[in-house]
């Protein structure tokens, strides 16, 4: 029994190491991110982020598995998240717009660029951080590896201005993903984007935003879909 004990601990142990931090902005907030670290040298690093007031929670257990596929991974609670339950967003900032969340992406990108030593970082967001990750790719285009984009929308003007100012300068593969019924935004940027790697995903049960890769029902197909994306580049 005592074999068996320390062959299961040795095999949930291994696949990623969950560590928490605190990291300091330019502009004196502190925001949250996990780190979740592969073993040996990483394929690449994976920056999460999530929708509008939610937090790290909404990838679930999806960065363990990034994890064990080789991916240095970290999840970020940004300053336009909330807490919802057992799930708690420890990003302090004094403001939430969303423009000045693109602090923390940065920050969050510099941090895991620093950890890795890799220079280009493959961004992730969902719903509103989906319309952000696309925006970062096209202003900073020698950081990003690749932008995967769940469902994503704007609720601001200028952000929507903004994304399809700079999607020509995109030069990263990018994948968007989204139920039928919210191809409207994503359907006009494709043409738009930069890149001559881009594709939309329409799975045929979906949900709004990144929430479909822990979705019962949903998930396996979501989550084949990333990582079949996330492996080619």
């Amino acid at each position: 029994m005592k074999n068996w004990l320390t062959l299961a601990l040795a095999f949930c142990c291994t696949a990623s190491a969950l560590e928490s931090h605190m990291v300091k902005t330019d502009e004196g907030s502190s925001i949250h991110l996990k780190y979740y670290a592969p073993e040996g040298t990483p394929k690449a690093a994976i920056v999460l982020l999530h929708s509008l007031r939610a937090n790290t929670c909404e990838y679930g257990n999806f960065p363990e598995k990034l994890a064990a596929e080789g991916f240095a991974t970290i999840a970020v609670d940004l300053r336009i998240g909330a807490s919802n339950g057992l799930c708690q967003n420890l990003t302090k900032a004094s403001s939430t717009d969303i423009f000045d969340a693109f602090v923390d992406v940065e920050t969050a990108v510099r941090w895991i660029q620093q950890k890795t030593g890799l220079k280009k970082v493959i961004l992730s967001g969902s719903s509103t951080s989906g319309a952000m990750v696309l925006d970062y790719a096209g202003l900073h285009p020698d950081e990003v590896q690749g932008v995967v984009a769940y469902s994503p929308v704007s609720p601001d003007l200028d952000l929507t201005q903004e994304v399809i100012k700079y999607a020509p300068k995109i030069a990263a593969p990018v994948l968007m993903i989204m139920p039928e019924n919210e191809t409207g935004f994503p359907g006009q940027l494709l043409p738009l984007i930069g890149s001559t790697r881009k594709a939309m995903y329409i799975p045929k049960v979906g949900i709004h935003g990144a929430s479909g890769l822990i979705t019962s029902g949903m998930a396996e197909d979501y989550q084949k879909t990333t990582l079949e994306f996330l492996n080619s580049l």
